[in-house]
């Protein structure tokens, strides 16, 4: 699980998938490729 971490901190691309991943897994402090509208989804 620290994996899917790691790949978020180091996402290239903010894609539904990662939001997905993050809310439906491990839904931490936004940290999406620094995309605030993209973070504020991946928190809600």
């Amino acid at each position: 699980m620290n994996n899917q971490r790691g790949k978020l901190f180091e996402c290239k691309k903010c894609t539904k998938e990662l939001l997905i991943t993050r809310e439906g897994k491990n839904p931490g402090p936004p940290m999406c490729c620094g995309n605030t509208m993209f973070e504020i989804k991946a928190r809600f």
